[in-house]
């Protein structure tokens, strides 16, 4: 793992994992030359271009120091992946084969990217706890005791989400890894957040209220996004059973749409429902539940990319006893070449489309 260090100072290792004891320690390596960033190769890294690199030899034959320093460390092969949080490049997460010269597969170059991103989640979290610990420091003796108070607590929840994990340990490894690195950091966001908010002790300026309100949201929706990554697993690995029933299509619709119209009218956007089925035929049969979280997800995107005064529509109709649904938006759409990228994990929009 290499950390990218602010203009005139070189790159850093600073964090390693090696297979077996042969292989030469690179940890903590720091080098003037041969880890300084080149222009366009880290101008790419912050598009979220992932290098393959199969043959070093070749690849850096006209870079002697950066070779040497690869055959150094019996390095054959490699594979970096940015690390990127907030449209900033953070470092690099590089993985080496030592001991052959190795054909690198995309399934594999997704995977360490896929890592990468949940590093930066991670890192983005931990300079959130800094912020929240400058605030602490501000605060008199007496909110020591608080202080106090709050770690027990969040120690507690700490123990309780530790323990619903270990229900869920039939899920894919990859995302139950990931998870339980993410829900440790966010228990201390979601916890201490939670208690500064209410505890009556001590007054706390708007500004102060502002910024730990935020941080308590944000982590509540990253814990939300959590559980539906846990979902995905679940579903993924053939162990999700559907609690089919008949229901009211209508009801359902209605329902998705009441939760969001806070969200709309915050963001401005108008929420319409078309229903182009008979009432009378309004009896279906499938899991309601997962129809509405469906619904509710791919309203949710749709108001989170139509600018102000735009709208949302969700309509139904029938088509031989089966249910259509459509969700149609007045907002920034999709490029017709990146549909085949729809529902594909790990995918995302380039960042101009990622910002607006």
């Amino acid at each position: 793992l290499i950390e990218r260090k602010p203009e005139n100072f070189a790159s850093c290792i600073v964090y390693e994992s090696v297979s077996k004891d042969s292989i030469p320690s690179v940890l903590n390596y720091q080098e003037d030359n041969c880890l300084t960033r080149i222009s366009q190769c880290w101008e790419k890294y912050k598009q979220g271009f992932v290098l393959a690199v199969d043959d070093v030899e070749k690849t850096y034959a006209l870079e002697d120091c950066l070779l040497n320093f690869l055959r150094r460390s019996q390095v054959k092969s490699k594979l970096a992946a940015p690390i990127i949080f907030e449209e900033k490049l953070w470092g690099l997460l590089i993985a080496h084969q030592c001991d052959y010269q190795r054909d690198w597969h995309e399934t594999e170059k997704t995977f360490l990217s896929a890592i990468a991103e949940q590093l930066a989640i991670a890192i983005h979290q931990y300079e959130l706890m800094g912020s929240l610990q400058e605030a602490t420091e501000i605060l008199t003796q007496e909110k020591q005791t608080l202080e106090q108070r709050v770690v027990e607590r969040t120690m507690a929840l700490r123990e309780a989400l530790l323990a619903a994990e270990a229900a869920n340990r039939l899920r894919s490894e990859f995302l139950a890894t990931i998870s339980h690195e993410l829900l440790t950091p966010l228990t201390y966001v979601i916890g201490m957040s939670s208690t500064l908010l209410l505890w009556p002790l001590g007054e706390l300026s708007q500004r102060q209220r502002n910024y730990l309100q935020t941080i308590h949201d944000s982590g509540e929706h990253l814990l939300a996004m959590i559980n539906d990554i846990l979902v995905l697993s679940q579903i993924e690995a053939g162990k999700t059973v559907l609690n089919i029933s008949e229901f009211s299509l209508v009801k359902t619709a209605q329902n998705v749409l009441d939760s969001l119209l806070e969200k709309s009218t915050t963001e401005k956007v108008t929420l319409k429902l078309d229903l182009q089925i008979n009432p009378t035929q309004d009896k279906f049969t499938a899991d309601s539940v997962r129809v509405e979280q469906i619904l509710w997800n791919l309203l949710n995107n749709a108001i989170k990319f139509t600018p102000e005064g735009g709208s949302v529509t969700l309509r139904f109709w029938v088509e031989e006893n089966t249910a259509i649904f459509q969700v149609e938006d007045t907002g920034i759409g999709i490029p017709e070449e990146k549909l085949p990228l729809l529902f594909e994990k790990f995918q995302q929009l380039d960042a101009p489309y990622r910002r607006r």
